[in-house]
């Protein structure tokens, strides 16, 4: 499901597959683990192999950035795919994108 790495004082996380509540569990510790790696915690994670993520999936996200953020550090969300985006946007969670930030869902998206 993921595949880590420390670069530059920031962990990046790849994920793949499906996030949903059997295994969101399994990225709570990852995630925690990560913010660990580097101080203040900066961790950019990878959404290009996510095939889908449901609300249990996006609550650790925000939980991650919210600890990240009262450490000083950031949790950012880059290269999703544009299901994946289009629920990031639904949900109000663009925030969390990177610089290159997401791909809006079209018209009928």
């Amino acid at each position: 499901m993921t595949n880590s790495d420390v670069v530059a004082d920031v962990a990046e996380l790849r994920l793949d597959g499906e996030l949903d509540i059997s295994n969101a569990n399994s990225l709570r510790s990852v995630l925690s683990d990560l913010g660990g790696s580097t101080a203040p915690p900066r961790i950019l994670v990878d959404l290009s192999k996510l095939a889908a993520c449901d609300s249990t999936g996006l609550s650790v996200f925000v939980a991650a950035a919210k600890h990240c953020a009262e450490a000083g550090g950031w949790l950012r969300l880059t290269k999703a795919r544009p299901h994946v985006a289009r629920l990031l946007v639904v949900t109000g969670l663009t925030a969390l994108a990177d610089d290159d930030g997401l791909p809006l869902p079209g018209p009928g998206a």
